[in-house]
């Protein structure tokens, strides 16, 4: 099959807001602009043609959108990939053992984050590798060098510190995989708010016409949303589910 890449052009098309997102949406308005922005970035995503029976028709490859948006959502800035939660501190793809099953996007107050590695390394109940733990973590982030050491002189070892969190703490999925891929994520987000506090979960699937060029038996914005109205009791964390789609009159012409 021949590849070729084609300029895009993405829109939010539809949303689910789910257990209080409006509420958290309403309080920190910023965070719209922060995941519609890099989804209407202009995109160059790459299509295939295919064939079903007699019917020939252009398809999405669904790598490409991945791709193309987790750049996107880097040129924004202050979100961060591959996150995963440990012992209530969020990790990043600078962390060696996060790089696998992370989530895609993060967004949190790293002043308060780093107070909690602090606990964690030197408070009341440490981890064995803490002293290595805290060095790793802030060698891989030399613009928090001048925290750590502001908290090195206010923390007392054996003692917990905690700050005040300035800003929400968000994860996310950008999900174009198997449908079955949905409810490992769904599982990842529980796991995660055992952990610390998620204040939103930002789930973006494609939707539309934009699913059809996908591929079946995918994650888009239907299953996504049903998933959570059947869950709905268990997913206690507010979601945002957004359906992304082609810009009207920015769709691929079809083979």
């Amino acid at each position: 099959m021949v590849e070729k890449l084609i300029d895009s052009r993405l829109v939010v098309a539809r949303e689910h807001l789910h257990h209080h997102a409006t509420s958290v949406l309403n309080e920190h308005d910023h965070l719209r602009d922060l995941v519609e922005t890099p989804i209407e970035e202009p995109l160059r995503l790459s299509f295939d043609e295919r064939r079903q029976r007699a019917r020939r028709y252009l398809g999405v490859k669904a790598q490409s959108l991945n791709a193309a948006l987790k750049p996107a959502f880097g040129h924004v800035g202050g979100w961060q990939f591959e996150a995963t939660v440990r012992d209530g501190v969020i990790l990043g793809s600078s962390d060696h053992e996060t790089r696998i099953e992370g989530f895609d996007i993060a967004r949190f107050d790293e002043r308060a984050n780093l107070a909690r590695l602090w606990s964690v390394c030197f408070g009341r109940r440490t981890v064995q590798d803490g002293q290595d733990l805290w060095r790793r973590f802030i060698y891989a982030r030399p613009h928090l060098a001048e925290l750590a050491e502001e908290l090195q002189d206010i923390g007392a070892p054996g003692e917990d510190l905690v700050l005040d969190q300035l800003e929400p703490t968000v994860l996310g999925e950008i999900q174009f995989g198997n449908w079955a891929l949905a409810y490992r994520d769904i599982m990842k987000l529980l796991a995660a708010a055992v952990e610390t506090e998620v204040d939103l979960f930002v789930y973006v699937a494609a939707d539309g016409r934009l699913a059809d060029m996908i591929s079946q038996g995918t994650v888009n914005f239907e299953r996504m949303r049903d998933i959570l109205r059947d869950y709905g009791s268990v997913v206690s964390v507010p979601t945002w589910l957004v359906g992304i789609d082609f810009a009207e009159g920015a769709e691929p012409e079809q083979a």
